[in-house]
């Protein structure tokens, strides 16, 4: 594998993630508001933020990793990279947050939208990363015109 397509495919995943947490938190402000009061917990201040941004990086790191191991063994393409991201987010976010609920933590509305948004913002980002990951790939290995 090479680690510079898969560097530069997990930053873009993770911009994609980073762009779309932070447009989403407004939407959820409200929820997040009485979820942390709730629980008797101060609202996450600007740390959180970074150590999200953080979190953010790693994990765009890791799913453009998966993607280069499954589509060395099945192809790359949209469908691997689609199908990476939904495992990614059924490991990094659904099952967690079945946990949550089930221990009477989130309520179900909250549940359903950090469950359902992050859906679609990981396999968008996975989608991304592998695109990035892959026309590296291509460029290398395209031609060279005499």
């Amino acid at each position: 594998m090479d680690q510079k397509r898969i560097v530069l495919g997990g930053l873009g995943a993770a911009l994609v993630m980073m762009v779309g947490e932070f447009a989403v938190e407004p939407l959820f402000s409200s929820m997040q508001e009485r979820f942390f009061s709730r629980l008797g917990l101060p609202l996450p201040g600007e740390s959180a933020m970074i150590w999200l941004a953080v979190t953010l990086l790693v994990l765009g790191y890791v799913t453009v990793c998966m993607y280069a191991e499954f589509s060395f063994r099945s192809g790359a393409g949209f469908g691997i990279a689609a199908a990476t991201g939904a495992l990614v987010w059924l490991l990094s976010c659904f099952l967690p947050n079945v946990t949550l609920y089930t221990f009477g933590v989130v309520d179900g509305q909250f549940y359903l939208l950090t469950s359902a948004w992050p859906l679609v913002e990981i396999v968008v980002a996975t989608v991304v990363g592998a695109a990035i990951h892959d026309r590296k790939r291509a460029r290398r290995a395209a031609p060279v015109a005499s």
